[in-house]
């Protein structure tokens, strides 16, 4: 079994990919991390400052490629989406989940966080949340909606433990 998570930044998929691999009792893999490691440098900040977003793009794709014949949750980076090569590489013999919040509650968990190199103009990553929903929707296999009708009521009090059991729900897979 292998899940993917893509969504956009602050959507959950770390802490929702970390609670869902122990429901199903298989390893999370953090493709962020995977691609800091590759880097050699000590932050994602420090990636895009120093080399730039296409070097870490980059480094994705590599860790992508690198993720093939892997089992278990890969949780993404919010712009994995961006290069059609890397969610190429991401989706075989995967299923991939959107974790579907609104920008709203996004900008609410970010709130003071600095260490996001693409949140750092909330107009600009308003547009950038923007113009990624159609390829987040465009690679999903299944869209979880957190925070809208049918889904947790309010997004901020919707708990990982929550949104992975949605996730299996959607994916019709039952638990013990």
């Amino acid at each position: 079994m292998k899940i993917v998570l893509i969504g956009f930044m602050g959507s959950g998929k770390s802490s929702t990919g970390a609670a869902l691999a122990e429901i199903l009792g298989v390893p999370v893999i953090d493709t962020d991390s995977l691609a800091l490691h590759k880097s050699g440098y000590p932050s994602i900040k420090d990636i895009f400052d120093k080399e730039g977003e296409a070097f870490f793009r980059s480094l994705e794709e590599e860790v992508a490629r690198d993720l093939q014949g892997e089992e278990g949750i890969i949780a993404t980076g919010g712009g994995v989406v961006v290069r059609e090569a890397t969610m190429r590489e991401l989706a075989k013999d995967a299923t991939v989940v959107f974790l579907d919040l609104p920008f709203s509650a996004i900008e609410k968990r970010l709130e003071g966080d600095t260490s996001r190199p693409l949140f750092r103009d909330v107009v600009a990553a308003r547009r950038l949340y923007e113009g990624r929903l159609p390829l987040y929707e465009r690679y999903a296999s299944l869209v979880v909606s957190i925070g809208k009708p049918g889904a947790c009521s309010l997004a901020l009090e919707c708990t990982p433990r929550d949104v992975a059991l949605s996730i299996l729900d959607g994916l019709k897979i039952r638990v013990k």
